[in-house]
């Protein structure tokens, strides 16, 4: 789970970065996003909407694939949790990791140098907001459930996860933390790219 919150921490502090992208926080608006041909510098760029949870069926379900976060408290929903339910949940928990990988791959790959104004802080905002709920919601059922089992005396050893399941937990935590640590450099590396382009769009 720390993972998925670094994640959101960059993400949040390039939300609040009013001065420098516009946009508006609590409408989870990221200001402009940037397309360019080329270099941002040498203009042709085209902007667009870089707003998050926006009605649509892919941002729904980076959101979704956020929500996958509950699992790994789910799993742990024990002695109440049939055995081939726990093994499912826990072989799934680390597919949580996925999405914000694979998207900042994708960002880098072909918005390297108008990362900071790109689709990734959208669509990773919609994954975040899912990885938030899913954790809440996971927590409180597991407490729920905890209080329920202790109420009628119920014995609550946690049962161990398969050791697969378990390397494959922490390799996804390793992972988002990783993509956290990523995307904090590309936004620091492309900061000035709306100034950068709106110079470029001057000089020409």
């Amino acid at each position: 789970a720390s993972g998925g919150c670094a994640v959101a921490a960059v993400l949040l502090v390039r939300l609040c970065a009013t001065d420098r992208f516009g946009g508006s926080p609590s409408d989870l608006d990221f200001g402009p996003k940037m397309k360019c041909p080329g270099a941002a510098a040498d203009g042709g760029c085209s902007f667009g909407s870089n707003v998050a949870l926006t009605p649509g069926w892919k941002n729904y379900g980076h959101f979704a694939q956020g929500l996958l976060s509950c699992l790994l408290a789910v799993r742990n929903l024990v002695p109440g949790l049939p055995k081939v339910l726990h093994t499912a949940a826990s072989a799934t928990a680390p597919l949580v990791a996925v999405y914000p990988v694979y998207n900042l791959l994708k960002r880098v790959s072909s918005q390297a140098d108008t990362f900071a104004a790109s689709s990734y802080c959208n669509n990773t905002a919609e994954w975040v907001c899912g990885f938030l709920l899913g954790i809440s919601v996971g927590r409180c059922v597991e407490a729920l459930h905890g209080r329920c089992h202790a109420r009628h005396g119920a014995d609550e050893r946690p049962r161990p996860h398969p050791a697969a399941a378990a390397a494959a937990t922490l390799a996804a935590g390793m992972l988002l933390w990783a993509a956290a640590v990523a995307s904090a450099l590309f936004f620091s590396r492309t900061w000035d790219v709306l100034a950068d382009a709106g110079d470029g769009g001057e000089g020409s």
